[in-house]
């Protein structure tokens, strides 16, 4: 039977930011950012890691994702209040076969 416990490197960042600022008494304006950078070297949660000590049939795992979104916010009066948001997304991740 052979056991291998092989190391798996990785790396993984997750920083949010948001920001809130009044503008005047009934003017809010707010925003967030996140972003996500994931390595995996081997990607050992996708099954792909290799197999065998010594085996070339593994992958690596790149992922980089970003989320952003804002608001604007006014009170046009006591009862009325209107507010436009925004936002953008992107994601590139892929996989590296080290054969």
């Amino acid at each position: 039977m052979v056991r291998s416990m092989r190391s798996a490197p990785s790396r993984e960042r997750q920083p949010v930011t948001r920001l809130d600022y009044n503008l005047s008494a009934a003017h809010r304006v707010s925003g967030s950012y996140y972003w996500q950078e994931v390595v995996r070297d081997p990607d050992h949660l996708n099954g792909a890691d290799a197999r065998f000590p010594g085996a070339l049939n593994e992958r690596k795992y790149v992922s980089y994702r970003k989320l952003g979104s804002w608001a604007l916010r006014s009170a046009v009066s006591s009862n009325v209040v209107n507010e436009l948001r925004g936002g953008i997304n992107s994601q590139i991740e892929g996989s590296v076969s080290a054969i």
